[in-house]
């Protein structure tokens, strides 16, 4: 997914799995909110988010294992840490999460 002002938006009731997948460009790659909303991202790339590459609201609680981080202006927007880079993601659900890296790659 390009260029979208939000690539994937994982809603109350949705089922969201994302594997191998590229979000390149957009404002926020995966947005999820509500309480219960687990998408999954395995093996995805953030690259070149001008927002979040990850944003979590409202009680949702994203499953990141093995996604990796490029340039994007915050990796990943926690409702109580708020920005938390790749390398961080692993500690915000040790277990569930796991295997995030940033690629090197600065905004």
């Amino acid at each position: 997914i390009r260029g979208a002002a939000r690539g994937v938006a994982a809603l109350a009731g949705s089922t969201t799995t994302l594997r191998d997948a590229l979000l390149d460009g957009c404002g926020t790659g995966v947005h999820a909110i509500g309480a219960g909303v687990e998408p999954v991202m395995e093996r995805t790339r953030f690259s070149r988010s001008s927002r979040y590459g990850i944003k979590e609201d409202d009680g949702a609680s994203p499953i990141v294992v093995e996604c990796t981080f490029d340039g994007n202006a915050v990796d990943y927007y926690d409702t109580v840490l708020t920005a938390v880079p790749a390398g961080g993601i692993d500690a915000l659900e040790p277990g569930r999460n796991h295997g995030n890296r940033p690629s090197g790659v600065t905004p």
